[in-house]
Formats: structure tokens, C-alpha cells, sequence
């Protein structure tokens, strides 16, 4: 779990050989917000400088950003077989053939399974300020997709809550307004949570955003209304 001062802002962990699904989607993530991802996803060519001086300038100073940030990103040993690349591209197609899902002497399967489904990268993203990163997340993913828990019972929305991230709230709600009545592993939808957690702002805004679509069953309203009592502040203005 090694990580340097600089790459522990790229990534939690440096790659290694048995953590690659994890490690891929932190440093999508980063490549995202940092405007380097059509570098390394480039299906064309780089410019040539005769026909193009300034965009192969603009392409070499984007390559090089990319693969600086990917390389020191990775543990020491992995560095002898991608560090003579000089395309971000191609270090990243490389890192995907020795160390992605395919490579099965690589990547135990079980482990590799439960870290795609315990990892949430909205978590780590707005720990960072880079919310937009949730917002791309959502626009790929389905419906279905926002409203899958992990090991701990938790969907998006819910990470979100926990969060107090309004911002991130209203991005998933917009995609699918179930996710309001979907209960945690302590049979808690999102408004309670909120409560229970002492999120205030953000039980304004769920509870707000809920009543048009009617989410409340008589037993959540019940927990609300004791939830709302223990937090007599809750319909008074924050100072």
C-alpha cells in the first residue's frame, strides 16, 4: 500500500499485480480532471509537427503530464517493463494487458470482483473537491447501475448523504428518483439517514425533493417524525 507524497493525491495505492481494477479507476478518475484522458483513450495519431507545430506541442506537453502521472503511480518493480514507452497511450494499454481482468495469473478473480463492487469512486472524488467526476460516473452508468449496494448495504445516493454532498444528491436523483425510497442495511431510505446522521441541509433537501413522488411509507413516516423531534432545529434556518 506504499504510496509517495505526490502519487497519494493521483491514487490511494501505487499499482501492484493484484490491485488493478481499483487502481485503473482512481487514475481515470484523475486523468478525467486533469483534461489527459483523450490522450491516453487517443485512437489517432499525435500530430506531426510539420503539418501542426502548435497541437503537436499542445500533445507532447499533454503526453508528457500523463505519463508522468501514471508512472509514479506505480510500484518500483512494475517500472522496468513500461518505462522506455514514451506514449501515455501505449503505457496504458500495456499496464491493461500485464495487469487488467484478462490476465488472470495477475489478478486473483475473487478479489478482483469484490473490489470493483466495494470500490466507490464518488467517495473519493468529492473528498477532493472533483465532484465533476461524479457527474461523468452517472452519465455512463444505467439506472439499475446508480441503484446497486455494496458489501455495506450502501447505494450512491446514500454515499452521498453520508457525505452531505447536495451537488452529488441532485446529480443521482436526476438520473433515477427510486433511489429516494431505497433502504440501507439498517432498512434506513436516504431522508432518515440523513436525520440519523445529523446531516440537517441535507434532509431539507431530500425532504423536499421527495414529496412529489410520494416515497414515504407509513412506517418511514413514522421514523421520520420521531427523527424530526430529536432535532428540533430541523425546519429553523441556519444562522
Amino acid at each position: 500500500m506504499a504510496t509517495n507524497s505526490l502519487s497519494s493525491t493521483i491514487v490511494l495505492e501505487l499499482l501492484r499485480n493484484d490491485n488493478y481494477a481499483n487502481w485503473c479507476a482512481w487514475m481515470k478518475n484523475y486523468l478525467l480532471a486533469q483534461d489527459l484522458w483523450d490522450i491516453v483513450q487517443a485512437t489517432t495519431e499525435p500530430p506531426k509537427p510539420e503539418d501542426d507545430e502548435v497541437g503537436f506541442k499542445a500533445w507532447t506537453k499533454n503526453n508528457a503530464a500523463a505519463l508522468h502521472a501514471i508512472l509514479i503511480s506505480c510500484e518500483v518493480d512494475i517500472l522496468p517493463g513500461i518505462r522506455e514507452i514514451i506514449s501515455a497511450n501505449k503505457v496504458w494499454d500495456e499496464l491493461a494487458r500485464m495487469y487488467g481482468p484478462d490476465n488472470s495469473s495477475n489478478i486473483p478473480e475473487s478479489r478482483t470482483c469484490n473490489e470493483c463492487k466495494n470500490f466507490r469512486p464518488w467517495t473519493y472524488c468529492s473528498s477532493r473537491g472533483e465532484e465533476r467526476f461524479v457527474e461523468k460516473l452517472v452519465e455512463l452508468m444505467s439506472e439499475e447501475e446508480l441503484e446497486i449496494k455494496d458489501d455495506n448495504g450502501v447505494t450512491a445516493l446514500a454515499q452521498a448523504v453520508i457525505l452531505e454532498n447536495i451537488g452529488m444528491v441532485d446529480c443521482m436523483l436526476t438520473k433515477n428518483t427510486n433511489l429516494l425510497k431505497i433502504e440501507d442495511s439498517l432498512n434506513r431510505i436516504p431522508l432518515i439517514a440523513a436525520l440519523e446522521y445529523g446531516n440537517i441541509e441535507v434532509a431539507r433537501h431530500l425532504y423536499s425533493v421527495s414529496l412529489p413522488y410520494q416515497t414515504f411509507s407509513d412506517t418511514d413516516s413514522s421514523t421520520t417524525l420521531t427523527q424530526l423531534m430529536l432535532l428540533i432545529d430541523f425546519g429553523n434556518p441556519t444562522p
